[in-house]
């Protein structure tokens, strides 16, 4: 953009033209008396330009500012007139026929330009009348703002506030807060028209026409309050901030009296609610010092342990804010800084400030605090409440005011108005605890710091904030206090279970949103991403928090979607409670879910989860997409039903009879497969194995449909009346797609009676059902040759199921079945399988915690840790990885393997090849290093087993029972006994190959100390 011209080159080319127009008017031959009158005005005009020329000398002798928009503006609509009447005038200079026929002038021409010069005139007249300050302002109207009074008067009024005496300012700055407060055009005018500048000038308490002079207090509220009703939209806002008015503003918040700090604290909560960037101005400026410090007024904070504390306390801030003599640095923009503790800004402007302006920013300090002690209890709650809400803004999303704010021991200050005020102000400072705890809510750095729960200021605010929601008088204040409980719910530990109270018992408060907020806040505590979830949620039902929570399902639908979020998270981390099998959590969750899901389809992977969860525990529920508690038998006898009623009513038929004779054999050869299929579970008890059941369930699943398609085409075939035949037409595509039908069972039946022939080995063959997902019939082939192949069979199936876990996720979950994860553990648990491979392909498949859930659930938790005790170290190692992750990534597993006692084999491990020389050590209270070794030694406890892969491990202070379908027989149990010794002799041989000259420690079953071998 080019740069402005100088108010005197603006001045220049119209007073040029004016010496032009009566030039050429004197000189006209032609229309010479309207001529002379043209050049009357003009001259009249052109000395009205030479006055205003002398106005910036004027002012800058004053030690003032020259007001420029309305000089430019009216001067640039005189130029136009001016050539307009030079151009009307050069063509009378000659009165030739031939000039006076190609230029032609009528009387109107003159009128219609003698009537421009004459607005001008009043123009010019009008605007030297408002630089001159003696006569005040001026409200007369202009004729260039004729259309718009508004324009003149906010000129007007400009102009006074930067050329007027103190009173006018005052009342200048008064009638521009009126007119602000009207309607936005009038607050676009005063931005556009340069009327924040002035307003901010006179907020500063700097009147440069007079150095000694301080403006009164009711010109700083008035421009305060000016600039609080112009400030309207985030545009106003950031113009103050483009113009260095955020530090003059925290200035005079910092050294004015108690009267002029409440509109100055109401204009800072409104530029921080409209702008982020006014935030972050503020926060540079260190706004919230002198905010706290008003806040603190007359408080006196008696807590002895706060106030020995390392950092500076409120009542030293207070003390602080007395004493502040520090000068404050101006220049002649209006860009300065001001130095406090933590807080710099320079300004840069076209002179630097004399000691003379510097003295207009020195307050006696004395001064102040005698106002503020003789001032009514009234103005000084007002200020509070100001102040209050200023710090509520400035917190909201803000994290550098939250963290200045706590830094400044400002959490103390709000738990004690909390405490001891009512109305307005507590709320506002309930608010801004709110704000503070949800910045800290993602902000690790913030939480630990200000929310340390050993922290006073913590436990203060903590305390008050209880105290609001029991006490439940206003819901007002109930909402941000819940809020507010709700965002520090990580920072909570187990062990504080008097934050989980008040919470459950407001879910049955009548105001639903106050219930709503308690339910969110609760979901915080007991969400994935909260450590102690399980602690929390075991919380809420001891508060019996399920039957409140079960009311809210039939609230609005906010609340009943958070409701639902809860009930979720409860089923995911206590799904085993008695609380939620009495209270029907599960079909309360199966009633909500449609609607729930319609209005939020992100909630639809929970929801399954939770169900998914709940039906695992709660007995007696079927699962929504297999029924487990039917046995085996009675899956495959509803289809060899099927199969003998398609067969008889095929023989039966008298229409299409080859079709339906061909149909009969393809379904006598299933019903041959689905009684071998019977015999499966005898053969495995038979052979001390367990089944495994999920193709046979799925395969006949889709076999009974088919057989119950072919049912419906052959009876259509058993009358061969004409009338019979009209109402059931059948055709040979009908035939052909159920012969379709049945041969893909054929060939699905037929695979599924090969996986379980350990003879043959693993069929990696493609039945029909699968040739959608080849990685299902892999995974189920692999899975059965686990349950039931020979041993090098099973360590080959193992090996080719932990490769694929690593490509897709979708193999995960087809591997992380539950007999899959169970044969696993059960496989490395056995005698013979001393390699790593099942414990690698667990560690493949449990990658997220909803996979590490599944193996807890699973009862696999035992195995591991037995696994982990007697196992070589080739096994140890993955298997310890195995741990590792799991415990990663579920609290859950976590306290599976410390009530397994997983850390004794672990130690043992640890301290391997040892020595452990102390004696202090050895002879202390409790179990050392060495005889953790010489346990791990000693174990020879069998692991006690059933069919269903549940077992216990007995060791010390480790017990787990499971229960299964049927009890482990002494052949059972053998599989599971270590010979301790030959372990033994594994490692010492193992180290002695891989370093024959070292040293091996080697724990001795006899003796309190290792021996060197």
């Amino acid at each position: 953009m080019a740069e402005e011209k100088s108010l005197e080159e603006v001045l220049s080319l119209p007073i040029l033209l004016a010496d032009r127009v009566s030039k050429s008017a004197r000189e006209a031959e032609a229309s010479k008396l309207e001529c002379l009158d043209l050049a009357k005005q003009v001259d009249r005009l052109s000395q009205m330009l030479r006055a205003a020329v002398r106005l910036p000398l004027t002012a800058a002798q004053s030690h003032q500012t020259l007001y420029e928009q309305p000089i430019r503006r009216i001067v640039a609509d005189l130029a136009k007139n001016l050539d307009r009447a030079l151009t009307l005038v050069r063509k009378c200079k000659h009165s030739g026929v031939l000039r006076q026929v190609f230029s032609i002038t009528t009387t109107a021409d003159f009128r219609k330009v003698s009537n421009l010069l004459e607005s001008s005139i009043g123009d010019m007249k009008w605007l030297l009348s408002i630089y001159d300050s003696d006569n005040g302002t001026n409200l007369s109207l202009p004729p260039i703002a004729s259309n718009d009074p508004i324009l003149s008067w906010v000129w007007a009024h400009t102009a006074m506030l930067h050329m007027g005496q103190p009173k006018d300012r005052t009342d200048a700055a008064l009638e521009l807060a009126s007119l602000a407060k009207d309607n936005d055009r009038n607050k676009k005018i005063i931005v556009d028209e340069g009327g924040v500048p002035p307003l901010l000038k006179l907020l500063s308490n700097t009147n440069s026409n007079e150095p000694n002079s301080l403006i009164s207090v009711e010109a700083q509220i008035a421009a305060a309050t000016a600039l609080f009703n112009i400030v309207t939209n985030r545009d106003r806002v950031r113009h103050v901030v483009d113009t260095h008015g955020i530090p003059m503003i925290v200035h005079v918040l910092t050294e004015s009296t108690i009267r002029v700090q409440i509109p100055v604290a109401n204009l800072v909560a409104r530029m921080a609610e409209l702008d982020p960037l006014a935030q972050e101005e503020f926060a540079r400026e260190n706004v919230t010092r002198p905010l706290v410090s008003s806040l603190a007024m007359d408080t006196i904070l008696d807590d002895p342990n706060f106030l020995q504390s390392g950092k500076t306390t409120i009542h030293s801030l207070v003390q602080l804010a007395g004493k502040t003599t520090q000068p404050l640095k101006s220049n002649h923009t209006g860009s300065f800084s001001y130095n406090s503790d933590g807080s710099s800004r320079s300004g840069s402007g076209s002179g630097g400030g004399s000691s003379t302006t510097n003295s207009h920013y020195h307050y006696n300090s004395s001064n102040i605090r005698k106002e503020r002690d003789n001032e009514t209890p009234e103005v000084k709650q007002k200020v509070k409440v100001s102040c209050a809400e200023a710090l509520w803004k400035l917190s909201k999303g803000s994290l550098v005011n939250s963290r200045k704010i706590t830094e400044t021991k400002g959490l103390l200050c709000l738990a004690k108005m909390i405490e001891f005020e009512k109305d307005e102000l507590q709320l506002n400072c309930l608010m801004t605890v709110m704000e503070i705890a949800a910045v800290a809510e993602n902000n690790t750095d913030l939480r630990r710091a200000a929310f340390k729960p050993s922290s006073p200021p913590a436990k203060a605010v903590l305390d008050q904030l209880l105290r609001v929601i029991q006490d439940g008088n206003s819901w007002t204040l109930q909402i941000p206090a819940i809020k507010a409980i709700g965002c520090l719910a990580r920072t909570f530990p187990a062990r504080e279970t008097r934050i989980i109270g008040p919470l459950v018992l407001q879910l049955g408060n009548k105001n639903v949103d106050v219930a709503t907020e308690a339910v969110i806040a609760l979901e915080k505590f007991v969400c994935a991403e909260n450590f102690n979830c399980l602690e929390h949620s075991k919380a809420i039902l001891e508060f019996n928090g399920v039957p409140l929570l079960m009311k809210l399902l039939r609230a609005n639908d906010w609340a009943q979607m958070h409701s639902v979020v809860l009930l979720c998270y409860l089923a995911l981390n206590v799904g085993n409670s008695k609380a939620l099998e009495q209270a029907r959590a599960l079909n309360a969750l199966e009633g909500a879910a449609r609607s729930v899901v319609a209005q939020n389809p992100g909630l639809k992977d929970l929801i399954v989860k939770a169900m998914d969860h709940l039906t695992l525990y709660q007995p007696g529920v079927p699962h929504p997409h297999m029924q487990p508690h039917l046995l085996l038998e009675e899956v495959l006898s509803l289809p060899i039903l099927l199969a003998d009623r398609v067969s008889k009513s095929a023989r039966e038929a008298e229409a299409s009879k080859l079709e339906c004779l061909d149909l009969a054999k393809q379904v006598d050869r299933l019903s041959q497969m689905l009684r071998a299929a019977v015999r499966l579970p005898l053969t495995a008890a038979q052979s001390h194995q367990t089944l495994y059941e999920q193709p046979i369930r799925r395969i006949v699943a889709d076999l009974a449909k088919n057989l119950d398609r072919a049912l419906t085409l052959v009876r259509k075939c058993k009358h061969s009346g004409v009338l019979r035949q009209v109402f059931s037409i059948t055709t040979t595509a009908d035939f052909r797609k159920v012969s379709n039908l049945l041969e893909s069972s054929i060939g699905d039946m037929k695979w599924l009676l090969s996986i379980y022939d350990s003879d043959n080995g693993t069929n990696l063959s493609l039945p029909p059902i699968a040739s959608n997902d080849p990685i299902l019939s892999w995974v189920w082939a692999h899975t059965a040759m686990l349950h039931m192949g020979q041993p090098k069979d099973r360590t080959d199936a193992a090996l080719e199921l932990a490769s694929w876990p690593k490509t897709t996720i979708g193999t995960r979950r087809s591997s992380s079945t539950k007999a899959g994860s169970r044969r696993f553990s059960s496989c490395s648990a056995t005698p013979t399988a001393t390699n790593p491979i099942p414990a690698t392909a667990l560690f493949n498949i449990v990658t997220n915690r909803d996979r590490v859930r599944h193996v807890v659930d699973t009862h696999g938790i035992p195995m591991i840790v037995h696994v982990l005790t007697e196992s070589t170290i080739r096994v140890q190692i993955p298997v310890a990885n195995l741990v590792a992750r799991m415990a990663e990534l579920d609290p859950l597993a976590q306290e599976e393997f410390a009530r397994e006692n997983v850390t004794r084999p672990l130690v043992s491990s640890l301290a391997m090849d040892t020595i452990l020389d102390d004696p202090n050590f050895l002879q202390s209270g409790k179990t050392t290093i060495h005889s953790l070794v010489q346990l791990a030694g000693k174990t020879t406890q069998p692991l006690k087993s059933n069919h269903t892969g549940s077992f216990s491990y007995n060791s010390d202070g480790s017990s787990r029972s499971g229960s299964g379908s049927g009890g482990g027989s002494s052949t059972t149990n053998s599989h599971y006994h270590y010979n301790s010794s030959n372990i033994r002799k594994e490692r010492i041989m193992r180290h002695l190959k891989s370093n024959k000259k070292s040293k091996l420690v080697v724990p001795r079953l006899y003796g309190s100390y290792p021996k060197v071998v």
